[in-house]
């Protein structure tokens, strides 16, 4: 895994695309979109296309890659923001510290309950799915373009192009 201090999206992308006030802390916003591209965004696109997209746009290259700029522009950045938004949602509302968790109160605002929080975790989860579901359905199309998701990687993540679902439905035993 190289590059992994290179983020495909800003706090800033993560703001203006949601719901998620200004004043929040950037830090919390890039400690979502770490995971959201380090963990999630990894676990479809896998290593070699991940450490192929960071390589190009943290070295400045990207535009001479059209298929790679196109599927960071695309499909990438909108699936990012979404899912930082579904991993910071409980970071911002309770805080663990030396008491335990806490919800901070402010004299004018009412801080909303855990129901409230997961509700909006996972309006942001069913868009983050749509937006994974149609970078799939282009990387599928697509996939002579991008040799690293045939490549064999022996030290992480492999592709995993299957399409997600967002449901409340249990199947298991």
């Amino acid at each position: 895994m190289k590059n992994n201090k290179y983020y495909l999206v800003s706090p800033d992308d993560v703001k203006a695309a949601s719901n998620i006030n200004y004043n929040v802390d950037d830090g919390d916003c890039a400690s979502a979109i770490r995971v959201a591209q380090n963990v999630y965004l990894r676990d479809i696109i896998g290593d070699n296309l991940l450490d192929a997209v960071v390589e190009y746009a943290s070295g400045g290259t990207l535009s001479a890659h059209t298929a790679y700029e196109e599927l960071l522009d695309n499909y990438i950045t909108e699936y990012l923001t979404y899912k930082a938004c579904v991993e910071v949602c409980v970071p911002i509302s309770i805080k663990i510290r030396n008491i335990g968790l806490s919800q901070d109160y402010d004299a004018n605002i009412q801080a909303a309950q855990l129901r409230n929080i997961a509700e909006v975790a996972d309006f942001y989860e069913t868009q983050a799915i749509d937006k994974c579901n149609r970078m799939i359905d282009f990387l599928l199309k697509n996939r002579a373009a991008f040799p690293e998701l045939d490549m064999h990687c022996t030290c992480g993540e492999e592709p995993n192009l299957k399409k997600r679902a967002n449901t409340q439905l249990y199947l298991g035993f």
